[in-house]
């Protein structure tokens, strides 16, 4: 060990890197990092698996072992731009932005197309004038120089603008948002917002529209009752996260949407919160906060997120589940997209974004709403979160130690059994899945843990509880 590594180790030492990077490419960083610390000790005179364990430890937030990784990598190549740019990521995740700001610039010193450089090292500079700021200390020159010298005009005017983003905030931590209202499909041809089928689409929203009728909903929640709903569902003991306890939460509160008697209850936008504690007599199911018109508008929406993400830390809570009926949100329309057309028409249903703590739990759906009145019909069909996703992420995500294989949203959406599309138009569209019956989760409102004649599974709809076929077989 330590001398020169011989043809055989310098060959097990490449077939060890490259299961690493199979490893790093999985996201399975911690197997990568075990791949590249071997392959180094094989062969400790190459400078690219000291690099590459350097990122491998960096996707663990091992910040400080990252920067020796780095370290080690520049002693064997100084010129390494690789082992540079780990080198200041390494730095700027332990927080130590003065060294990172030096780091980023050798980066760019020696590839100055490295954009990705270009832009941390910004990141590291306002870290570096941040702390330096707080600290009342001088940042040395390096950071310095970056510091734009303003005129009395413009601190005034930045003043003034972070006076206006805090009283916006405030504004929206009381919870009055203006009244909402449903969409009109009038107008919105009038606007040109649906093109020449506009009048189709009025006629096929108005054939439910009185599922999403606004008669009979509440008053908007008061701050006073926002405050002491979040103190009740912060009070409990801390759980730990736990992913089949937040599928178990989605399928309940899905459960739920489903039933014609609750239509009233999503007439506007609702948050559902899955706290993080256990409480006597609380299982998976969640505790909603009505957000009236937090998809009015722009202003009304960017206004909604910074309550909903101080909501989900008082609140501990591990998942949120973002109801929205299609007629209630102007923006944004992420069914518009000219990019990638919108495989269900112009059906009318709900939009739902879960958001969790650990981002491959996340999901997106359209419910579909078809039939009558009397008799509804709901299809579910998954979305790709990357491009349907109508609210930003609320809750901050876990940092793994051991993080999982990313999710394979093609085969998670054939198991939904909903890959069915209409736009598709040669491929034949493989047979729909049945509708949602109201009648089959009855017993789901008041679930508490396991019973006779349900299991968990992943059904027809998705995960959910079913009717088990084989309940009262046997003795």
């Amino acid at each position: 060990m330590g001398g020169v590594p011989t043809d055989a180790d310098k060959a097990a030492a490449e077939q060890l890197k490259g299961e690493g990077n199979d490893f790093f490419k999985a996201k399975q960083h911690l197997k990568a990092a075990g791949c590249y610390t071997k392959a180094a000790r094989k062969d400790p005179t190459n400078p690219v698996y000291q690099s590459n364990l350097a990122a491998a430890l960096i996707g663990l937030a091992k910040f400080d072992k990252a920067v020796k990784a780095a370290e080690a990598c520049l002693k064997l190549d100084s010129e390494n731009e690789k082992g540079h740019y780990r080198l200041a990521c390494a730095l700027l995740g332990a927080e130590r932005f003065d060294e990172a700001v030096a780091e980023f610039e050798e980066t760019s010193r020696i590839n100055a197309a490295n954009k990705e450089a270009k832009k941390k090292l910004m990141l590291a500079v306002r870290g570096s004038l941040t702390a330096h700021k707080e600290a009342g200390t001088e940042p040395p020159e390096s950071v310095a120089k970056y510091r734009k010298v303003k005129t009395d005009e413009e601190l005034a005017a930045a003043e003034k603008r972070k006076a206006a983003k805090i009283q916006e905030k405030m504004d929206a931590a009381k919870f009055k948002f203006p009244e909402g209202r449903q969409a009109d499909p009038a107008e919105a041809a009038a606007r040109g917002e649906q093109g020449s089928d506009a009048t189709i689409a009025g006629e096929k929203e108005a054939a439910v529209s009185s599922l999403f009728s606004t008669e009979g909903t509440g008053e908007v929640s008061q701050a006073e009752d926002v405050d002491a709903a979040m103190q009740r569902l912060a009070e409990g003991q801390d759980l730990p996260y736990s992913t089949d306890r937040v599928a178990r939460f989605m399928a309940l509160e899905l459960a739920e949407l489903c039933k014609q008697e609750n239509a009233k209850a999503y007439a506007f936008p609702i948050a559902i919160f899955l706290p993080g504690v256990q409480k006597e007599g609380w299982g998976d199911e969640g505790q909603g906060v009505g957000m009236r018109a937090c998809f009015d508008s722009a202003t009304t929406h960017a206004n909604a997120v910074p309550f909903l993400r101080q909501y989900a830390e008082n609140t501990k809570a591990h998942a949120m589940l973002m109801v929205a009926a299609k007629s209630q949100i102007a923006f944004p329309q992420v069914w518009k997209r000219k990019d990638k057309p919108w495989p269900y028409g112009d059906a009318p249903g709900y939009f739902v974004q879960l958001d969790a703590r650990k981002s491959e739990d996340r999901r997106v759906w359209f419910i579909e709403v078809s039939g009558t009145e009397q008799k509804p019909e709901y299809r579910r069909h998954m979305l790709d979160e990357a491009l349907y996703s109508f609210l930003q992420p609320v809750l901050k995500p876990m940092i793994l130690d051991n993080p999982t294989v990313p999710r394979d949203f093609k085969a998670d959406q054939a198991a939904q059994g909903n890959l069915g599309s209409r736009a598709a138009a040669p491929a034949p569209a493989p047979e729909p899945e049945l509708p949602v019956d109201a009648e089959d989760f009855d017993e789901a409102a008041t679930f508490g843990g396991a019973r006779a004649g349900w299991v968990y599974k992943r059904g027809p709809n998705g995960l959910g509880y079913y009717r088990d076929a084989n309940a009262g077989a046997g003795s």
